[in-house]
């Protein structure tokens, strides 16, 4: 996730205070922003409300804290409701390896869970922490520092992105390649676009097909494709011909493209979308009864889904019953 300055802060599209400096109680227990009224608060897997919808917005939880925005401020809350960190940021993200990208006074840095400033604010934009390093700008170059501030990988890119299985993206020139957390160059920035590694295998586009490679660097699957997305559940979604279908990790297809969009694999289901409608399939391509519904639809989180329907952005189970709505 990139955080920039001027960055707007998330507002759900898929969908009495205590002091700083206490820590969070561990609760479990998963929970999902709502929005209702125009106010933003959390339900439980029942669609129980468990914190009211009283903030102007939020983002979801991680490491048991959310961020909250309250009167222009952004603050973090655990998830009994509890004030942890109060507002007092122009902007947040959430919380990784123990870190989260705060902005104040126009420019970011990471605050800890207790509320202290862990590495100062002067970068003008951050990524969030991933595997112990987090991207930073400076002077208009992208490096890496990590959890004290100390700068790992010197600032020499265009544009860099979070380490997923030990690698991550890095573009300079409108060229795309990928680097080890020491900063070493794993793969040659040769390619004209590509993406982040997920179940051993990147995306990456040569000319103008879509193939994939290893963390090596080889070509396993040949650059066929209009597009493709990164691997879930050992499929990805890949697009021919303005369809979009699922290949496994050998680039056998698995289910044959058929579909206007197509979402990553979670919990069994994949969002797709036909007829100009959203819903549901599973790993054979058997469409969920009832599913095909929806204006827009998220992947499963949790065992709920978001999806967007008339009354606005509402939560189903894997059976497309209504956990949650608006009004509801």
């Amino acid at each position: 996730m990139r955080y920039r300055c001027g960055a707007l802060f998330f507002i759900i599209t898929i969908l009495a205070a205590c002091g700083a400096g206490k820590t969070a109680a561990p609760i479990a227990t998963e929970l999902f922003p709502v929005a209702e009224n125009g106010r933003f608060g959390f339900i439980d897997d029942s669609g129980r409300l468990v914190i009211p919808c009283r903030y102007d917005q939020v983002k979801a939880f991680s490491e048991f804290l959310a961020p909250v925005r309250i009167k222009g401020r952004v603050g973090y809350i655990d998830k009994t409701g509890t004030e942890i960190i109060r507002p007092r940021f122009e902007d947040g993200g959430v919380f990784s390896d123990g870190l989260a990208p705060v902005r104040t006074k126009g420019n970011w840095g990471f605050v800890d869970p207790s509320g202290k400033m862990a590495i100062p604010a002067f970068y003008a934009e951050v990524s969030g922490f991933s595997e112990n390093l987090a991207a930073v700008l400076i002077d208009e170059q992208w490096g890496y520092i990590d959890g004290i501030g100390e700068i790992i990988v010197e600032p020499q890119y265009d544009q860099a992105w979070d380490f997923h299985e030990g690698l991550a993206l890095v573009e300079s020139a409108g060229q795309y390649g990928f680097i080890d957390r020491s900063g070493r160059q794993v793969i040659d920035i040769h390619f004209d676009e590509a993406w982040g590694f997920f179940e051993g295998l990147a995306a990456v586009r040569i000319g103008e097909s879509v193939g994939f490679v290893n963390a090596e660097g080889a070509v396993v699957i040949p650059p066929q494709y209009e597009s493709a997305f990164r691997f879930a559940e050992g499929l990805a979604a890949v697009g021919l011909a303005g369809k979009y279908g699922y290949i496994d990790r050998t680039g056998r297809t698995v289910i044959e493209p058929a579909f206007e969009e197509a979402g990553e694999f979670s919990g069994g289901l994949a969002a797709v979308r036909s007829g100009g409608r959203f819903g549901y399939i599973d790993k054979t391509g058997r469409p969920v009864p009832g599913t095909f519904r929806f204006e827009a639809a998220e992947p499963f989180r949790g065992g709920l889904a978001g999806v967007l329907t008339e009354a606005g952005w509402s939560y189903v189970d894997k059976t497309g019953s209504f956990v949650w709505s608006p009004g509801l």
